[in-house]
């Protein structure tokens, strides 16, 4: 990816997350006080549905685009490299699929 976009797309992620974090922290908050039922309920709330469907892929694109210049910076064997981003990204891709499968699970269940 061109430096400037990996700059400018890693920028954007964080300022989208940094409303998403605060939400997510004041659910922390909250979950201690909270039953089963009562998650449910308060995840089935449309806003709150539709955080939680904002916050992980955003989440983790900002994490393979961080752990993406980790990798430039410190491995230098450009196969090595490549091959652990390959991975990288289809961890985060799973990742992201398994919680927004949960979220639906969960809201329509």
């Amino acid at each position: 990816m061109h430096a400037k976009k990996h700059w400018l797309l890693q920028r954007v992620s964080s300022i989208a997350l940094v409303p998403l974090c605060i939400w997510f922290a004041l659910l922390l908050t909250k979950l201690s006080i909270m039953d089963h039922s009562n998650f449910i309920d308060w995840l089935s709330a449309p806003i709150n549905t539709y955080f939680a469907i904002i916050l992980l892929p955003v989440m983790f694109f900002h994490i393979t685009l961080g752990l993406q210049v980790i990798l430039e910076d410190y491995v230098h064997v450009e196969k090595t490299r490549n091959i652990y981003i390959l991975l990288i990204n289809i961890v985060c891709f799973l990742l992201t699929l398994i919680g927004l499968l949960s979220i639906f699970t969960i809201i329509y269940k």
